[in-house]
């Protein structure tokens, strides 16, 4: 298994200490196999994380996808903002996405992954989630 890792941010204003800000990560493991066993393991990694296959299994450019995406939304969802009000009121318009896939458990008949995340969108705090998938 490879580790991934992608991590972007975004700052609107130009205030990074106390403006809004949008940040995105994930880390995943990823097998490099091309044997059966390593192909079903990175599909099911890619369905929990991606909801589908990973085209072409190029796992670099599936989470690069995912996170400009997450990054365009954020710019999207915030088009008609202020400089002004993005700095007067930065919980509002701060958003913040963190993953983490792992292999808690690997051996030749059982494989038990690891999902953790945690999201923040604005207000007191933000919201975790932690799964597991045999």
């Amino acid at each position: 298994l490879t580790l991934y890792e992608i991590r972007q941010e975004y700052f609107p204003t130009a205030n990074k200490d106390s403006g809004a800000f949008c940040k995105y990560s994930m880390s995943l493991v990823w097998p490099e196999g091309s044997d059966a066993r390593s192909a079903f393991v990175a599909d099911r990694i890619a369905r929990e994380v991606f909801g589908h296959s990973v085209p072409g299994k190029n796992i670099r450019d599936s989470l690069t996808a995912l996170s400009r995406s997450y990054m365009e939304d954020y710019r999207e969802a915030r088009k008609g903002v202020t400089i002004q009000e993005l700095e007067e009121s930065p919980v509002g318009y701060t958003q913040e996405n963190i993953q983490d896939v792992t292999a808690l458990f690997f051996s030749p008949s059982l494989m038990v992954l690891t999902f953790l995340s945690y999201e923040y969108a604005g207000g007191a705090h933000g919201n975790s989630d932690l799964g597991y998938v045999n």
